[in-house]
């Protein structure tokens, strides 16, 4: 079992190694070579599967939303 990293922007365990995989491809950003782009990108992701749930929150109690869905905080 891997130790996790916890990735804020999308509210996900990320985890630090796997076998046979470079470590470099389980953190996105180390994949950019701007990193500022990279944010920006992340941050329009993660607006856009706001967005898209939007159709969802009805039936969906709203903690799931909070505490599963993107970070747009910071």
């Amino acid at each position: 079992m891997s130790d996790y990293k916890h990735m804020r922007r999308f509210n996900l365990m990320i985890p630090k190694t796997v076998s046979g995989v470079d470590t470099d491809i389980l953190r996105p950003i180390e994949s950019w070579s701007d990193k500022e782009a990279y944010k920006a990108a992340a941050k329009q992701l993660a607006n856009k599967f706001v967005d898209n749930f939007k159709r969802y929150e009805d039936g969906v109690p709203r903690e799931v939303i909070t505490e599963g869905g993107p970070n747009l905080e910071f």
